[in-house]
């Protein structure tokens, strides 16, 4: 370990910076991000490695993508901003909020550089990276910092240069054997490269839009020659050692990118590539491209397209063409459902915002996971502003828009759009804009849809398949209350729905109860609701969800709450005080009863009364494998055990214990077998039937170790026995007891010792 001092000009940051040298990530988490957004790329071997907004990938010259990584891989953050690569084939890589680090592809391990984390500045992102032997050169939102691969140190960091603000962003950073070039939002500024004074102020120049820049913003620097060329948003200028001149051609013109490629001179406007000359443009690179430019780099012989919407961009005989990974298209995930096939389904917004809904499914090869529906790739879609999915029995899934009805997508594929011809009406100001929440089954199969604001008072709809046609209701309770969003249906039929902004409109905010068929509780015409009055902490309700006992939890902005009993739900509403004041986005429920809780602040597991916090996960304590604190959805795979959390900057899973038990027993599954010890992860035993209790013995039946399941499919074992000592080597008899003891399931597992 080495302890370093890094010198801010006024800032003095004491620091261990430790290189950790680390393998992929948890196996518990993963991550599932759009990495459409490109940002920068490098070349090492025969690999181009891209960094997006979403993680790295690395494509290879035949056109496949080696790898993908996010932080459940291994990376310090998300939202990656710069990359480079050093003499030994270290690639190293900046993101927003100061993460670097160092990724080998050789051994695929990790090395981390956290000081700018730490540093005390208002804005830390990391916007540029360059190499220089020993040295990599960190570009950020305050400055240049000077960091020593080999002493895993700083050196220095240059935060005021020459008369630019303190702490004047950068955005390039160019050399050669004299200069130290650095463009930044001001101008650009030039120091000697060898000068170790360089922390002082008066030993840079500083050049802006009175010395013939045409814009104080610097997009990027190179340097040809000798010469250096600056590319600003109003053209481009080189530099002769003593004035810059225009390069003819791109006055008015936001170029995004210079580079030297060979012999030529490569710059890039929003959509154009062009080779140019001190004089001017000499010609272009291909057509128009197809995306956005953020930057260009060279590949091969390719001059590549590094775009801001479609990932990288190849020219291919006279056509463009996109590489993205395989993933969603954007990162505001908005909502979640899993189906019966354990496939993912995800929403993305509303308006502008919505980008379709997506498809997910884990077992299909690689490449061919996810599906897109927008209407650009289905013509019979009326939007893309998809803003609920949820699921019913027959397998169809419902996908809510924002304006144009719900859209089903039937186990065949199909789609069928529900819309104005099938009697759903709009808002009162604009007849054609339907709204619904997410769709809900009851017990006979009929389809529930809540309608926002419907001009017809009627926002309460039941679609029964047979035949083919809705019944609408009225809120008897409170006629005004037409803003109803979510909706589920409890076991007695009872539907409840959360109503919002209902109350500026002369209506109700709070938690709307429906039974159609018998009376529930203090009720109108079958309406009832819970409000403030009868126990809840906020009338402003973002989420409902029924557990397993049939208890309706409701999540505000200000807290938990619970309905324990649903015949009488104004007189049994329960706080659950564990979450009090939090601002819940999404609940869910897992097969152990247990409640999974999406806040502004990260992820609570509550026990199945919610009394007790079991578990809390956040961007800052699961090192960014949950990808974002502000967790929008939730939904959970019973199958398989696995969460997945929904966000703006993605989607992140979490395997966990709660995987829903098995009937009977059969014989169990162990896994890793043999177990090898000491392991970083404890043994798996998979095939339990619900609360079962399992007993590992030796082959002589002498009792090693017992302990409880967590209650569903799946529990583990450590190797150790019943006093914490690790067993021996040998062959362990692995036994699952049903919790009356009438079943067994048994199996065996060979420990070794290392």
């Amino acid at each position: 370990m080495r302890n370093s001092v890094i010198l801010f000009v006024g800032f003095v940051i004491i620091s261990c910076v430790v290189p950790q040298f680390l393998f992929a990530g948890s196996e518990n988490w993963r991550n599932y991000t759009a990495m459409h957004e490109a940002r920068a790329a490098i070349q090492l071997d025969d690999v181009l490695y891209v960094v997006t907004s979403g993680g790295m990938f690395g494509y290879m010259n035949n056109g496949e993508i080696i790898e993908t990584l996010t932080t459940s891989e291994g990376l310090s953050a998300i939202d990656l901003t710069a990359v480079a690569v050093d003499a030994d084939g270290m690639i190293w890589i900046g993101a927003k909020g100061g993460y670097i680090d160092g990724y080998n592809p050789k051994d695929r391990s990790w090395r981390r550089v956290t000081d700018i984390t730490r540093a005390d500045f208002p804005l830390r992102d990391i916007t540029t990276l360059a190499t220089r032997g020993d040295t990599l050169y960190v570009g950020s939102s305050f400055g240049v910092s000077i960091y020593s691969i080999s002493r895993n140190e700083f050196n220095d960091s240059y935060i005021k240069l020459g008369t630019f603000p303190t702490q004047t962003p950068v955005t390039s950073i160019a050399y050669d054997d004299t200069y130290l070039w650095i463009g930044t939002t001001r101008g650009v500024a030039r120091g000697e490269i060898n000068d170790p004074l360089l922390a002082a102020p008066d030993r840079w120049t500083t050049y802006s839009t009175g010395d013939n820049i045409p814009h104080e913003q610097v997009n990027d620097v190179i340097i040809k020659n000798g010469v250096p060329f600056v590319a600003t948003p109003n053209g481009i200028v080189w530099y002769n050692g003593t004035v810059w001149s225009v390069v003819d051609g791109f006055t008015g013109s936001d170029v995004r990118a210079l580079k030297v490629f060979d012999s030529s001179i490569f710059a890039a406007t929003a959509r154009d590539i062009y080779t140019l000359t001190q004089s001017g443009i000499t010609g272009t690179y291909g057509p128009r491209l197809p995306g956005e430019i953020y930057t260009i780099v060279q590949y091969q012989n390719d001059v590549i397209g590094v775009t801001t919407d479609s990932g990288i961009a190849r020219l291919v005989g006279n056509d463009w063409v996109t590489i993205i990974p395989d993933g969603p298209e954007t990162n505001i995930l908005t909502h979640l459902f899993v189906d019966q096939e354990s496939r993912i389904w995800i929403a993305t917004g509303t308006g502008a915002f919505g980008r379709g809904f997506y498809r997910y499914d884990p077992s299909a090869e690689s490449g061919e996971q996810w599906k897109t529906y927008t209407v650009q790739k289905y013509g019979e879609l009326l939007s893309n502003a998809y803003y609920r999915v949820s699921g019913t029995s027959d397998g169809t899934i419902w996908a809510s828009s924002w304006g144009r009805g719900i859209t089903a997508v039937k186990p065949d594929g199909s789609l069928r759009n529900f819309y104005l011809d099938d009697g759903l009406v709009g808002i009162t100001t604009s007849p054609e804009f339907v709204v619904t929440g997410k769709a809900a089954e009851d017990s006979e199969g009929n389809i529930w849809l809540s309608l926002y604001n419907m001009s017809d008072g009627r926002p309460l709809a039941k679609w029964d398949p047979d035949t083919d046609s809705f019944t609408f209701f009225r809120n008897e309770r409170n006629t005004n209350a037409m803003q109803l969003g979510d909706i589920i249906i409890d076991r007695y039929d009872t539907k409840w729905i959360i109503s919002s902004f209902s109350s500026t409109l002369g209506g109700q905010d709070g938690l709307f109860y429906f039974n159609d068929n018998e009376p529930i509780g203090s009720n109108i015409g079958g309406w009832g609701v819970v409000t403030t009055a009868h126990g809840l902490p906020s009338n402003s309700i973002n989420a409902v969800t029924k557990d397993n006992r049939g208890e309706i939890w409701i999540g505000t902005n200000q807290g938990l709450s619970v309905i324990i009993n649903t015949r009488e739900p104004q007189t049994s509403v329960r706080d659950i005080f564990t979450l009090q004041d939090h601002v819940i986005n999404a609940i869910e429920v897992d097969p152990l009863n247990r409640k999974w809780v999406g806040t502004q602040e990260g992820v609570f597991l509550l026990s199945p009364d919610g009394t007790q916090l079991l578990e809390q996960y956040n961007v800052r304590n699961t090192n960014n494998k949950l990808v974002a604190d502000d967790v929008l959805s939730i939904a959970f795979d019973d199958n398989t055990g696995i969460i997945y959390f929904g966000t703006d900057q993605g989607i992140s899973s979490l395997q966990t214990v709660a995987v829903a038990p098995k009937v009977a027993f059969d014989e169990l599954f162990i896994s890793p077998n043999p177990y090898r010890m000491p392991a970083e992860y404890e043994m798996k035993i998979d095939g339990l039937v619900r609360n079962a209790s399992v007993k590992i013995l030796s082959v002589d039946g002498r009792l090693v170790r017992s302990f409880e399941s967590p209650g569903g499919r799946i529990a583990y074992w450590d190797g150790r026995d019943d006093i914490g000592r690790q067993v021996a080597s040998g062959v362990y008899i692995v036994v699952g007891i049903s919790e009356d003891g009438a079943e067994v399931g048994k199996s065996k597992v060979t420990v070794i010792r290392r």
